[in-house]
């Protein structure tokens, strides 16, 4: 009868070392999940900001082009050392401010009627734009 005994608690104290261990493993996958997912949102964040910056430099130039009744010049705006510098800073201040990761690179592309800003954290890219009709195929 003794026997019987020491092998229900032998047996209780397995299944609850089973149970802590599933528990603790739940705990690991769900911080996981979150921490993923606050990576996703604040590089998103950040491809918006800095997509936001670039948006301001194309307002800027497309302003002054029309106040000295001139084309506008996109490839010089978007190839411009101070809206890359702009928008990469834009885009680290919302990485930061979501607890996100650095900003490891910035790439501006005009195409198919669209500005597109590309942004690489931790090895993720995210993208973000809008629309400029000169950025058209003529």
């Amino acid at each position: 009868m003794r026997d019987d005994r020491g092998q229900a608690v032998l047996l209780a104290a397995f299944i609850i070392a089973i149970a802590a261990a599933v528990l603790i493993g739940l705990q690991l996958q769900q911080a996981r999940a979150f921490a993923l997912e606050r990576s996703r949102r604040a590089g998103e964040a950040a491809a918006e900001a800095a997509t936001t910056a670039v948006a301001d430099a194309y307002a800027a130039a497309l302003r002054e082009a029309v106040a000295k009744k001139r084309v506008m010049d996109i490839g010089r705006v978007i190839g411009s050392a101070a809206t890359n510098d702009a928008a990469r800073a834009a885009a680290a201040e919302a990485s930061a401010a979501n607890g996100g990761s650095a900003i490891d690179d910035v790439a501006l592309r005009c195409a198919d009627g669209r500005v597109e800003v590309t942004i690489l954290s931790s090895g993720a890219s995210y993208r973000a734009g809008f629309l400029a009709g000169e950025c058209s195929r003529r």
